[in-house]
């Protein structure tokens, strides 16, 4: 049986697979959260985590998945954004020996006035 804990602020505290009794079998995932809310960071039943960063205005900028046992970044990437707060572009981390995935390279996004993306 899935099941999910919560937080006195009705934030998902846990997830995971349960006995029929609620004792857990197995995590998912734990959330952690900031004093505003926010989620801070995660850690889940495989070994990594995912750190979230934000910029002044509350907007996810960087997300870090990592493996805390072994010190080693998995994966992150950096997000920027115009005034009218969309994406205008992204980079992935450089990190071939975790993960030859990760090339260190982005995208970036152009929108027009309407707000609709014209170039990626």
């Amino acid at each position: 049986m899935r099941n999910g804990d919560y937080n006195s602020r009705g934030q998902l505290n846990t997830t995971g697979v349960s006995d029929g009794n609620g004792n857990w079998i197995f995590q998912f995932t734990n959330y952690y959260y900031l004093a505003d809310g926010k989620v801070a960071h995660q850690d889940y039943g495989n070994g990594v985590a995912t750190s979230l960063g934000y910029e002044e205005r509350g907007f996810i900028q960087i997300v870090d998945h990592w493996r805390p046992s072994l010190q080693q970044d998995v994966s992150w990437r950096q997000y920027w954004r115009d005034d009218r707060d969309r994406i205008t572009a992204f980079q992935k981390s450089y990190n071939p020996g975790a993960n030859p995935m990760e090339d260190g390279r982005g995208d970036r996004f152009a929108y027009d006035n309407e707000g609709q993306l014209t170039d990626a």
